[in-house]
């Protein structure tokens, strides 16, 4: 997929994409029919987080602190929610 930057399937367990996330892998300037209909697929086997005002005041406290940049602050404010412990190259946060 892409130019084998996914090639093998996900492993089993629970898989989240963040809103962000997707609007990277669909928003390639040159991708084709094909590459999108891998993407849907893809797409079919995760959950996607939506940003909702909880992730985004997280967000923002992050821009505060950790001097990053609004996308980088919206996926650790969703790895958050969802759970996860998300590390960027500016500190980690932990909840």
């Amino acid at each position: 997929m892409l130019n084998g930057k996914l090639a093998q399937p996900l492993p089993v367990g629970d898989h989240y994409l963040f809103v962000i996330s997707l609007v990277e892998l669909l928003g390639f300037k040159e991708i084709s029919a094909g590459e999108v209909l891998q993407i849907e697929a893809l797409l079919n086997q995760v959950s996607i987080i939506q940003v909702d005002e909880a992730i985004a005041r997280q967000a923002a406290f992050f821009r505060q602190t950790q001097s990053v940049k609004v996308p980088d602050a919206i996926i650790a404010a969703s790895t958050i929610s969802v759970g996860g412990v998300c590390s960027l190259m500016m500190g980690s946060f932990l909840q």
